[in-house]
C-alpha cells in the first residue's frame, strides 16, 4: 500500500463516475441485444447458467479492459472508425 502508485487502483477508487458509465454501457449491451457486437458474450454467459447480474458485471469488466487498452495504446476503437465520427484525442 505504501508504494504510492495510483495507476493500479481500480476505477471505482479513482473515478467513481467512470464506474457508472461502464455499468451503464454493460446495461445497454444487455438490453439492446444483437445490435451490439459484444452481446454474444453476455448471451453465452446467461445461456450457460450465469445469473444475469453477474453476466452484466463480467461484461462491464470486459468493457473496462477494452477501454483501458485503447486508452493506453492511444487507439481508436474500430467500430468508431466506421461510424465517420470526429473523435477527440484522449490525453492522460
Amino acid at each position: 500500500m505504501g508504494s504510492g502508485c495510483q495507476d493500479s487502483r481500480p476505477v471505482k477508487a479513482t473515478q467513481p463516475h467512470a464506474e457508472r458509465y461502464i455499468q451503464g454501457a454493460a446495461t445497454s449491451v444487455a438490453q439492446q441485444g444483437e445490435k451490439i457486437p459484444i452481446y454474444a458474450d453476455y448471451q453465452r454467459l446467461v445461456e450457460s447458467g450465469t445469473k444475469p447480474n453477474l453476466a452484466k458485471l463480467t461484461l462491464a469488466r470486459k468493457i473496462a479492459a477494452i477501454m483501458l487498452r485503447i486508452w493506453k495504446d492511444e487507439e481508436v476503437y474500430p467500430l468508431l472508425l466506421s461510424a465517420n465520427l470526429s473523435i477527440p484525442r484522449m490525453t492522460a
